[in-house]
Parts: structure tokens; sequence; C-alpha cells
């Protein structure tokens, strides 16, 4: 930068001598900002205002990684994987009760507001110079995450061409696993900003561990049951598919949950 361009930012030309590392100049510009006014006549630099200083930290924020727009993204992102499996779940209660139209278009929408939170920080990745996180690790959680909101929404879509005399009650202990796993989710991600909360997100993890567990105990009862029962052909094929996708959604949540505990483990 040259020393015209230098002077532009308000500090006094031997503070912004050539050669210096850009950590000094830096260092430089927070503590001449400290001040709210800052005389032309007493510093010979120019007029920084209380404003200026705040819109200037906030650029340096960024340009240091502090910026919390992905946090928030993420933290939505795993807002709406939870409004999805509570939908399900309202999915569930309503078949044989009446219409479902109203809850799957709560579903389906809170499904394409989540891509539309993946596809924004997809675009914050392309044009920030400097994140909180590895890159690497904020996609893999926004794919994560996504992956929870999409199979929670083709289970809806499943369950709605369900053959005559289907009875729900079979999935109610799978729903609660998933809303269960979801919470969790939601949980860790928020706890994500706060990086002083690893053992935290640790027993979270190992929560969802539990809860996966049991999904798979939970799977086998219920395989059993159609296998070894006199359920017609279509009544076998339906359910297989349904519990299958149910399981899918609580190992989501898993798989969910390790990326975040392996964020912490790499940032601890």
């Amino acid at each position: 930068m040259s020393m015209t361009g230098r002077a532009s930012l308000g500090l006094p030309a031997h503070e912004l001598l050539p050669g210096r590392p850009s950590g000094f100049w830096i260092t430089g510009v927070l503590g001449i900002l400290r001040s709210p006014l800052i005389s032309f006549a007493r510093s010979g630099c120019l007029l920084v205002t209380t404003r200026s200083k705040i819109i200037f930290m906030s650029l340096l924020q960024r340009l240091l990684g502090r910026d919390d727009k992905f946090f928030q993204l993420l933290e939505n992102c795993a807002a709406e994987a939870k409004s999805g499996a509570s939908s399900l779940a309202r999915v569930v209660e309503q078949i044989g009760h009446g219409s479902i139209d109203e809850t799957m278009g709560d579903l389906a929408q809170s499904r394409r507001k989540h891509k539309r939170l993946s596809q924004e920080i997809t675009e914050e990745l392309c044009k920030k110079f400097a994140t909180p996180l590895d890159r690497e690790d904020i996609e893999a959680l926004s794919s994560a995450l996504y992956k929870i909101s999409k199979n929670v929404e083709k289970i809806g879509e499943r369950l709605t061409i369900a053959p005559p005399g289907a009875k729900m009650e079979s999935v109610g202990r799978q729903i609660s696993l998933l809303e269960q796993s979801a919470a969790i989710v939601n949980k860790m991600v928020g706890e994500l900003r706060a990086q002083s909360h690893s053992e935290l997100i640790k027993d979270d993890y190992e929560r969802l561990q539990v809860l996966e567990g049991e999904a798979d105990r939970v799977m086998n009862d219920l395989l059993r049951h159609i296998y070894q029962g006199e359920s017609d052909a279509r009544m076998v094929v339906f359910w297989k598919d349904i519990y299958e996708l149910l399981e899918k959604g609580i190992d989501r949540c898993r798989d969910t949950g390790y990326v975040v505990f392996n964020i912490v483990l790499k940032n601890s």
C-alpha cells in the first residue's frame, strides 16, 4: 500500500513506515481508534468519528475471520433441520385424521428455506477471504445439515402414499428418536460459536451415539415384526422402506454431530 493510501486510513505517517510488519500497523490502528474522536490538529490525521471507528473495526473483524455470519447461517440451518423433524411428527399424527396438506407444506417450506441458507453459505465462502472456521469444515457441516432436512422431507412424502389400513403407531418410536436427535444437533451447532463448550459438545455427541444405537435396536424389532407376521406384500415393502428412511435420518443426525465434534477437536 502506498503512503498516500495508508494515510487515507487516518494514521500518522510515522505509524505506517514501509517495511513495518502488517501486524504492527493493525495494532497502531486499534490503538488510535480507542479514542471516539481524533482531532486533525493534534495528530495530523484525518478526522475519525465514532461512526467511522465502528465501520473500520467491523472491517478488521472480517479481515481477521471474526465475522459471526457463518455461525448464524449454520445455526439457522440446524434450526430448519429441527423444525423439519417436528413437522414430520405432526404429519404422522394427522395421517388418517384429516387433511395433511398444510403440514406437508410446512415441511416442504422448511426444506426450501434450508436450501437457500446452504446456497448462501456457499456464496459467502466464495466471497470471504477469512472465515472463523476452516472452509472445508463449514462446507461439510452445511452439507450434513441439509441432508437431514432432505431426508425428512422424503419420509413425509413416502408416508402420504401409505397403503390403506397402514397404522402409523408403528413408527412412533423412530419418529421420537429422530426428533430428539435433530434437537441435539441444533444444540451442538449453537454451542459451536462459543469455543469454550467443547465438553458440552462431547457429551451431546455421546448422546447422539446412544440414540443411534437405540434406533438400530428398534429397527430390528420392527423388521422382525413384518417379516414374521402375516402382513401382505404391499405392507412389507412400504414399512421396510419407511423404517429404513427413518433410521437413515437418525444416522444423518449422528453424522452431523460427528462433524461438529471433529470441528471442536481441531479448534480446541
